[in-house]
């Protein structure tokens, strides 16, 4: 597939089919969902593609959904890429930040960039970009033995360990261990009367796993919990959280909101990527290697 018919069928998908009043934002996510595909060509190569059609790359349905203004976007945007001294940056984009982006080192653990440190997203008044999305603000509640049962099923596999039912015990308690500076959850305390386990960064929201929504994990790792006992046992854990996604780079809701105010698809693009640039895609370097045009 050519990269412009690609993105025909990413943008859509990504940053949904808005009105002409969000034009700047599409184009916005045009420009990153490029940048994102020319930096990680081939890096399935050995399973015989380049990019996942969904959440582990950029989902993408073909001609399915496509609309004049997200087309319009990726025409109008043609061959633009973001730029960080001299290379395609890593142009990471998340749903809703929950009014504060998340630096790329406390979510995975990977090299930095500066241009992808947390921020406050926030207008002048001090309201977040991202207040008018669903997912701004939200609640998921676990009974323990539910919570628990998702525990034994998914946390071995975090902690890359067996964990059998007997060695997982009964759970006593989850708690915060520690935050980053964007008030993200860095560290998740998990007690039985067992054992005790420790996850981190991103990978909390696949242990905490909601049983009654719709969301295959936690949205987010911006959230406070709420432990409710009965006779000192626990009996239910509720999360109280803020944001979908892991808060590097773009908030495509926050984006939405900025165009709305009037802000250009550059402007969008410098507020999410400081530093960075945009430029034509032709003969850049891709990851300290060969060069490669759009």
């Amino acid at each position: 597939v050519a990269i412009e018919e690609y993105l025909r069928g990413v943008v859509p998908w990504e940053i949904g089919r808005p009105g002409d009043d969000a034009l700047e934002a599409v184009k916005a996510q045009a420009i990153a969902a490029r940048t994102y595909t020319l930096r990680h060509l081939g890096r399935w190569e050995s399973l015989g593609f380049d990019l996942y059609a969904d959440t582990r790359d950029q989902v993408y349905r073909g001609h399915t959904g496509t609309a004049p203004i997200t087309d319009r976007a990726v025409r109008e945007t043609s061959g633009q890429v973001i730029i960080f001294d001299g290379e395609l940056a890593r142009a990471y984009y998340s749903s809703t930040c929950g009014g504060h982006t998340s630096t790329l080192t406390d979510v995975w653990d990977r090299e930095g960039a500066p241009y992808l440190t947390g921020r406050r997203d926030a207008d002048v008044r001090g309201r977040s970009w991202c207040r008018e999305s669903a997912q701004f603000r939200w609640v998921e509640e676990w009974s323990a033995r539910e919570l628990a049962q998702k525990m034994r099923e998914h946390l071995g596999e975090e902690l890359e360990r067996e964990i059998g039912p007997q060695e997982f015990g009964v759970l006593e308690s989850v708690e915060v261990l520690g935050r980053d500076a964007s008030g993200r959850v860095q560290r998740l305390g998990i007690h039985t009367d067992r054992d005790s386990f420790t996850v981190w960064g991103d990978r909390i929201r696949w242990v905490l796993r909601p049983s009654h929504s719709r969301f295959a994990i936690l949205r987010s790792t911006m959230f406070r919990i709420e432990e409710k006992r009965q006779d000192g046992a626990l009996v239910a854990v509720v999360v109280r959280g803020a944001g979908f996604g892991h808060g590097v780079g773009l908030c495509q809701t926050g984006a939405l909101g900025r165009a709305r105010a009037g802000q250009s698809a550059r402007e969008i693009l410098d507020a999410y990527y400081p530093g960075a640039t945009i430029r034509p895609g032709t003969t850049i370097r891709r990851r300290g290697s060969a060069q490669a045009g759009v």
